[in-house]
């Protein structure tokens, strides 16, 4: 086994092109590990247990690759060169030093998207609010205290601050970060959950209405300390909004006097509305806790006959129900509805998993991929789902997981066949599958790269009972499950 470390000094990628070039390196001939990632102190760390030996500062680009010869070793490392300068090709001849410059050069512009280092990120995006520019903060690693600040000042200027930690928006007509190709229609969406955001835009495209906008907030902006800033600005730039007749506010559990908050704006703006929040229900039906239920109570509202699918015809395979999802909004509803259900999952949600117990773990199990535990120093599983195969690896040992569910979601930026590599996944494992019920939805439209009704014609080849939503799904995975065991 041969291994390279190239560190390039003061040279810096955002999150996303790293992910990319990273997962593009594992095809390669020969190369049994590939990372390209800024040289933090978690980086190297993470390296060293791979028995890379980094001197690198934050600011610096580490190349790590292992492959199986010298001559693998020398092509992987020439050819992560080459995809590093195409995605660094700029389209001008002088590319712009400051925030300032570079509105300059546009003549103009009225979003900012910061993906850079957390430690950095409140800076430029204090200084993008100064210019009077609306900020999409796609990363990760800004305190609570930063935020708080950053939106409160946003929020003095009529301005938006999308995240810290958004994953997706849709303004003005275009996706943002992971993004779904949907029509354009009357349905202004306010989420405080990337997938949760995802899944309600292609719920909507289906049905035919499509959403005028998607503004992604965070997922602490209802959280007590937060107190909903982004959400009740999102819902005043909503409301002003011509092409906006309807809203729909998404969020995990907010805080109580947080989520009362909510429900007043939206009243305030009169127009027809629906909430969901989670795993909670309000008794006047204001509130609803699962995505396909806020969109068909929109349907409802707005007279298109949209309404919460049917459960499938039922299969039965009793025992426990092993769940990988890629998006941690899906993964959160998939769980209240499985105690709705009576079951008590484990899952990764407030604490991480042991996943060596997947082996022999005798009840439900419920997985987060996006946490934080699977997602440090390797790419998000919407790009590369090798996390999800290494733990379907262990799953399939335990003969007491009957049930098996997934959430395939599509879009610009992820992978280019998900559900082709879900059921390869599967098959490679040799592992007796007639006895297990297989289930899965899809996040996504037929304008998607990837084709909705595509990938759900590869699952259901492959034996997959294909819901038309995730909480259906969720449903169907723990009705198949049966009673649980006590």
């Amino acid at each position: 086994m041969e291994r390279k470390t190239l560190i390039r000094k003061g040279v810096f990628y955002d999150s996303v092109t790293l992910m990319r070039v990273s997962e593009a390196m594992k095809g390669l001939p020969g190369v049994r590990y590939a990372a390209v990632l800024m040289g933090t102190e978690l980086n190297r760390g993470l390296l060293a247990d791979r028995g890379f030996a980094v001197e690198a500062r934050p600011d610096d680009l580490v190349i790590a690759i292992e492959a199986s010869s010298a001559t693998q070793l020398e092509d992987a490392a020439k050819t992560v060169e080459l995809l590093l300068e195409k995605r660094n090709k700029k389209v001008v001849d002088e590319a712009p030093r400051s925030l300032k410059a570079a509105m300059h050069m546009l003549g103009g512009a009225d979003l900012c998207i910061i993906s850079v280092p957390g430690r950095y990120a409140v800076r430029e995006a204090k200084e993008a609010l100064r210019l009077g520019m609306d900020v999409f903060l796609f990363s990760d690693n800004v305190s609570v205290e930063d935020e708080i600040g950053l939106k409160q000042e946003a929020a003095a200027q009529g301005l938006l601050v999308m995240g810290p930690d958004c994953g997706t928006a849709y303004i003005g007509g275009r996706g943002i970060g992971f993004a779904n190709v949907v029509r354009a229609g009357p349905v202004g969406v306010v989420s405080a959950a990337g997938t949760g955001l995802q899944e309600a835009a292609c719920l909507l495209d289906q049905a035919g209405l499509g959403i005028s906008a998607g503004i992604g907030v965070g997922g602490r902006d209802l959280s007590r300390e937060v107190g909903g800033l982004m959400t009740l600005a999102a819902i005043d730039r909503l409301a002003q909004d011509a092409a906006t007749k309807a809203i729909l506010v998404i969020s995990k559990p907010p805080w109580p006097e947080v989520a009362s908050r909510v429900l007043k704006k939206l009243e305030a703006t009169s127009l027809p509305y629906a909430c969901v929040f989670l795993g909670q229900a309000s008794t006047d039906g204001r509130a609803v806790p699962t995505i396909d239920e806020g969109c068909a109570r929109l349907g409802e509202l707005l007279g298109t006959g949209l309404e919460v699918p049917a459960t499938l015809e039922q299969r039965l395979a009793p025992g426990f129900v092993f769940g990988a999802y890629v998006g941690g909004t899906l993964c959160s509803q998939a769980a209240y509805i499985f105690k709705l259900s009576g079951r008590t999952p484990a899952t990764n949600l407030s604490a991480p998993w042991q996943d060596q117990g997947l082996y022999s773990y005798q009840g439900d199990v419920l997985l987060d991929l996006g946490a934080d535990e699977y997602t440090r120093g390797r790419p998000h599983p919407m790009i590369d789902p090798s996390t999800r195969t290494d733990l379907l690896r262990r799953a399939l040992v335990n003969p007491s997981f009957s049930v098996l569910v997934f959430d395939v979601v599509l879009g610009l930026g992820a992978h280019p066949d998900p559900a082709g590599e879900l059921v390869r996944a599967i098959g490679a494992q040799e592992q007796d599958l007639a006895s297990r019920v297989l289930v899965a939805s899809v996040t996504g439209t037929d304008r998607d790269p990837q084709v909705r009704s595509a990938q759900e014609a590869t699952l259901r080849a492959a034996g997959f009972t294909v819901c038309p939503t995730a909480a259906s799904a969720a449903r169907f995975a723990a009705q198949a499950a049966g009673r649980e065991r006590k």
